[in-house]
């Protein structure tokens, strides 16, 4: 017996091993297909909105921001607008987007007030005041479009991989058609850990609207966002 049970000391390390190597593979393993199916997104989404847009149909045009708080995605978008409007592409600046009921200011409010300050104009800039996510940034264009900048044209500023996500959900932009829109990505971002963590989290957000269905998943992120009294 005692021998037996040394035989059973002996081997427990040698299958704590063996578990920590399959586990510590595994992990690796998962982290390299995600790493892969990140780039692959990326890759992707680079392909088809990394180059500018512009609207088909002739005439004044309003750039679109959608407000980030985190960086470089604020200061890249806020950035690429601005250069749009020195451009000449557009006359107009529409930010959305930022709204929390825990903040002092809205995200897209400082935004415009920044660009009114930078470009020595009142009415080159606005804002719509209460939208929270990609979905509320969107019904917020056309009533802002139709206060700010009526019958303008649309160009869309955001990264890549969002703007991605803004064409799959274009028929909210009721008010205007195919033709009128358009796009422009800021820079595609250079370090590959914030790509990774905004990619992943791309990812889960699609699974989750996967997942919940429509309602319930904007109900999911109206209650996590917004909090309506």
């Amino acid at each position: 017996m005692a021998n037996a049970a040394t035989g059973s000391d002996i081997r427990a390390p040698a299958r704590r091993r063996r578990r920590w190597r399959r586990f510590v593979g595994a992990v690796a393993a998962l982290l390299v297909a995600d790493t892969a199916a990140v780039f692959a997104l990326w890759l992707y989404a680079d392909a088809r909105y990394g180059r500018e847009m512009l609207p088909a149909t002739a005439g004044p045009a309003a750039a679109v921001v959608f407000y980030n708080s985190a960086e470089p995605f604020h200061t890249q978008r806020f950035e690429r607008a601005v250069a749009l409007l020195r451009e000449g592409k557009v006359d107009r600046l529409l930010f959305v987007g930022g709204y929390r009921p825990w903040r002092s200011a809205v995200g897209a409010e400082t935004q415009a007030q920044r660009a009114r300050a930078m470009l020595g104009r009142n009415d080159v800039a606005a804002a719509d005041g209460g939208s929270y996510d990609t979905l509320s940034n969107l019904a917020a264009i056309c009533p802002l479009r139709q206060i700010a900048a009526p019958g303008r044209n649309l160009i869309l500023v955001s990264d890549a991989l969002h703007l991605m996500r803004i064409g799959e959900d274009r028929a909210l932009l009721s008010c205007i058609d195919g033709g009128a829109l358009g796009f422009a990505a800021s820079p595609l971002y250079s370090d590959p850990f914030s790509m990774w963590i905004v990619a992943n989290k791309d990812i889960a957000a699609r699974l989750v609207r996967f997942g919940l269905g429509e309602e319930r998943y904007k109900d999911l992120v109206q209650r996590w966002r917004y909090h309506p009294s």
